[in-house]
């Protein structure tokens, strides 16, 4: 029987072990919301990249999925690989590679709130025909949703919900907390701040003002900026809306 030389290196494939081919590094990454929970399903997942550090060419890409965790064992375990259980999102990559490689793993999330979304990148080496050690990236930041009514009265109504990258909420008293965040609204027109208004805590993690426009001139369209920082300046976020109220 002849054996072509491409059936022979076929053959001697199949007949390695899995761990000595390429393709079978692999390697997980859990993306957690800073001081919070992990990012996953809830909030539609962080995009989780992996790029050749020098090259830039990308050897794997995708979404974390799975629950939030733990809330007790995340919180009172300050190391993060010990975070980690079952129910904690990940996205495991399956790395292509047969020699050390330098790479950078980027994190950007929450999908499902592109407007509040954060970035965080971090630089490793993956080595092949391993499992790789799980890679932990934090993401700081507040997802804010906002909401606006304009009443008969030239009230401009203004709210927002104010949470976690993971989607945990923030009440007075619970894990996180409604009085650490500082939330206020600008009514802006280019560079021209035309109204400004802090917002003080409601209720369901929502914050919630109103603007008193009988003195604020515009014809154009305007912009309603919601900021919210942490007071301690970690976590940041913002929503934008346009506006056309057409008063004068």
């Amino acid at each position: 029987m002849h054996i072509t030389f491409g059936q022979l290196i076929i053959t001697i494939l199949l007949l390695l072990p899995l761990s000595s081919m390429a393709g079978q590094t692999k390697l997980a990454v859990y993306v957690l919301a800073q001081d919070a929970k992990f990012i996953g399903d809830y909030t539609g997942g962080a995009l989780v990249t992996i790029k050749h550090r020098d090259s830039g060419e990308i050897l794997a890409q995708g979404l974390t999925t799975g629950g939030t965790g733990n809330t007790d064992k995340i919180m009172n375990t300050t190391t993060n690989s010990l975070k980690i259980d079952k129910s904690s999102a990940f996205f495991l990559a399956d790395l292509s590679i047969d020699v050390a490689t330098p790479v950078v793993i980027e994190a950007t999330g929450p999908m499902d709130y592109l407007n509040s979304a954060q970035q965080v990148s971090v630089s490793s080496w993956i080595y092949p025909d391993q499992m790789a050690r799980p890679v932990v990236i934090e993401l700081p930041g507040y997802i804010v949703e906002g909401d606006y009514q304009l009443d008969n009265k030239n009230q401009l109504s203004i709210s927002a919900k104010v949470r976690m990258l993971c989607g945990c909420k923030l009440s007075p008293q619970g894990h996180w907390r409604s009085g650490d965040v500082y939330v206020w609204a600008q009514l802006r027109q280019g560079s021209n701040t035309l109204a400004s208004v802090e917002l003080s805590y409601d209720n369901d993690s929502r914050f919630v003002a109103s603007f008193d426009i009988d003195n604020v001139t515009f014809l154009q369209k305007a912009e309603l900026i919601i900021y919210a920082r942490a007071k301690d300046g970690l976590h940041t976020g913002r929503w934008t809306q346009t506006l056309t109220l057409n008063k004068e």
